[in-house]
């Protein structure tokens, strides 16, 4: 049987110094697998503090982990000192992987290297839900400044699909939009109108993944869904007098025209 190995990144987001307890050992020896798991979770509550949100509300939505793969590399005895590191890596479309590497000793001697996948959820529906585009955002952001990137899984552009490349556009051109808002809608209806297009693309690439005709329906609802808070969104910004919003208004009753093209043959 080979050896379980995960591979790590080679930058770190954050880290954080923490004591071992006696109540961290498990028999007097050293520390345990349990243990280790609260290190890391530790780490991560830390970890999203530094990214100035709760796990239990990053962007509206709570974290959930789905697994966890641990190596242990050392041992952590009572009173050492275990440095922990967090990075980020492989986005996918409702989460992504949390890496936390365990040193001790001024980060000389290894403890442990863990694996996370998180995913976020919504216990307002009870579902899993997809990433907040501003939290992949920060992540982006902090990794560019610190000369590193991050890596996504299934990371296909589909080319091959012109819903998902007039959606895509449709993002951009939102973005765009969004630069000229004032600075007091940062974090209310700049926010929200992101949220939604982003989703659009998402969605779509959702609906394609499914099989049974009631299921591809049902994404597509939640497109259709997603266009029209959008619809009210860019209304609501043009009756403010926030930006002229007529021509994002004429894409968006396009790009709702290539969703029922899309859908017909699926109903006949």
């Amino acid at each position: 049987m080979s050896r379980l190995e995960i591979k790590m990144p080679e930058n770190y987001l954050f880290s954080h110094e923490m004591k071992i307890r006696t109540l961290d050992i498990s028999k007097d020896l050293h520390v345990s697998f349990a243990s280790i798991l609260d290190i890391v979770f530790e780490g991560h509550i830390r970890f999203f503090k530094f990214l100035g949100v709760e796990v239990t509300n990053v962007y509206g939505l709570s974290l959930i982990f789905a697994d966890a793969t641990v190596i242990y590399k050392g041992e952590l005895l009572a009173d050492d000192v275990v440095k922990i590191e967090v990075g980020v890596n492989n986005f996918f479309d409702k989460g992504c992987d949390l890496y936390f590497h365990l040193t001790k000793d001024n980060g000389k001697v290894p403890v442990s290297d863990v694996k996370i996948k998180m995913l976020f959820f919504d216990y307002n529906i009870r579902k899993v839900a997809l990433v907040p585009p501003e939290f992949k955002e920060k992540i982006e952001k902090m990794t560019s400044q610190k000369g590193f990137s991050i890596s996504s899984k299934n990371e296909i552009r589909h080319t091959e699909s012109p819903l998902w490349n007039a959606s895509h556009q449709f993002v951009i051109d939102v973005y765009k939009l969004t630069a000229v808002f004032p600075s007091t809608e940062k974090d209310h209806l700049v926010m929200r109108l992101k949220k939604a297009a982003t989703s659009l693309p998402l969605s779509i690439v959702e609906a394609g993944r499914k099989k049974e005709k009631t299921e591809i329906l049902r994404a597509f609802g939640k497109t259709r869904g997603y266009l029209e808070e959008i619809r009210y969104y860019l209304i609501l910004s043009s009756d403010l007098g926030y930006v002229d919003s007529s021509a994002l208004l004429k894409d968006l009753d396009t790009l709702v025209e290539k969703i029922k093209t899309t859908i017909k043959p699926i109903l006949e």
